[in-house]
């Protein structure tokens, strides 16, 4: 998990200090946005062979997202992602014949 060091640069460290945490914030949500669709990936492709083709559905219609405030646009985005990613697994789990 990423961390995040104090910086103190005048009056300007509170400032600072506060850009610097969104970012890693950011950052580590792309992170697991990017682990989540690799699971997903390795997922299907790992349980296609089992996945009974009668029972897959068609994939849901994306909506539009909400307005927020860039720093939040940007993290709703990343999680948005994951939640695509885990709701896929879900539903190749769902879906394989054992």
């Amino acid at each position: 998990m990423p961390t995040l060091s104090k910086i103190t640069s005048g009056s300007n460290s509170s400032l600072v200090t506060k850009m610097k945490a969104s970012q890693v914030i950011l950052d580590f949500a792309s992170s697991v946005a990017n682990k989540a669709q690799e699971t997903n990936k390795l997922t299907g492709s790992t349980l296609y062979p089992i996945i009974n083709e009668r029972c897959i559905s068609e994939q849901k219609e994306e909506s539009l997202s909400p307005y927020y405030p860039p720093l939040f646009a940007d993290l709703y985005e990343r999680l948005s992602i994951i939640d695509k990613a885990l709701d896929d697994i879900q539903s190749t789990l769902h879906i394989v014949e054992i």
